[in-house]
């Protein structure tokens, strides 16, 4: 199978930087799944897990929220974090995940045509952060 470069850099540590056959992330509106020869594109994608394949090596990690560059067979996934399973301590995730939710209930948005909903917070962010996280080690829990 052709393959791809990957780096994945999370604030000032460099997560993984090497070969692919696949690499998915979470997109605004589902999964983006890219493998060699994607068409070049810049964009956002948000928390999720990333999952990337090389050869028999299978590796996941939750993410934050980023940007994603593809291009020419190279693909950069710029984050605030990227952990592991064994990096994520799940009652932390829990807590922030209920925390989260608690806050987000008591919101109301505006919508408006022109823009949709007015913004995303960080209580948003935050639930969307540790529910991958939570997804993460149940994946590995066995």
């Amino acid at each position: 199978m052709k393959q791809f470069f990957v780096d994945i850099v999370a604030r000032d540590e460099q997560v993984y930087s090497g070969d692919a056959d696949y690499l998915s992330i979470r997109g605004l509106d589902g999964i983006l799944g890219i493998m060699a020869d994607h068409a070049p594109m810049v964009g956002v994608f948000r928390p999720g897990i990333c999952v990337l394949r090389n050869g028999d090596e299978n590796y996941e990690w939750a993410m934050s929220e980023g940007f994603v560059s593809v291009a020419d067979n190279r693909v950069t996934l710029a984050v605030a974090f990227a952990y592991t399973a064994d990096e994520i301590e799940a009652s932390y995730a829990e807590d922030m995940l209920r925390k989260s939710k608690e806050r987000l209930s008591q919101k109301r948005y505006a919508y408006s045509e022109l823009t949709g909903y007015e913004k995303i917070d960080m209580d948003f962010l935050n639930m969307l952060r540790a529910k991958a996280g939570l997804e993460l080690v149940e994946r590995h829990k066995s």
